[in-house]
């Protein structure tokens, strides 16, 4: 697929599943629109050499989409969404798909999964000053 083709689906994607949710602030929008997703999986798959015995742990799940993907080459990922509304529909789209080694909860992502601790990688898709001690475990 050609660079022009990636970039025509995500404006695509930006118009019906970003700018459709509700979001409307023009930078976010325009950023989204020219970030390269297509590459983004690749790299941090790679980077992290996540492999079939790897046990993931994401923080900030948003969609589910990076856990979906994740969880191809890894042997588990736990995703945490404190968003309720969306981590259901996130699970939800999992289940659809069949990503049996893929799960998503609603939690607060910051406490981490002590019950499920240790993992291989820790993912985070959220802002804080410090890494919090459950992360570090």
């Amino acid at each position: 697929m050609s660079g022009t083709d990636y970039a025509d689906r995500r404006q695509l994607m930006n118009r019906n599943q970003i700018a459709a949710r509700g979001f409307r602030d023009e930078a976010f929008l325009s950023a989204s629109a020219k970030a390269p997703r297509e590459t983004d999986v690749d790299h941090g798959t790679d980077a992290g050499e996540v492999g079939a015995d790897d046990r993931l742990l994401e923080v900030g799940a948003v969609t589910g989409y990076s856990a979906a993907v994740l969880s191809r080459p890894a042997g588990q990922v736990h995703a945490i969404k404190w968003h309720e509304a969306l981590a259901r529909q996130a699970a939800a789209r999992n289940r659809e798909l069949a990503n049996d080694d893929c799960e998503i909860i609603t939690g607060d992502g910051l406490k981490g999964l002590p019950n499920e601790a240790p993992f291989d990688a820790i993912l985070v898709a959220v802002r804080f000053d410090s890494v919090p001690d459950a992360l570090k475990r």
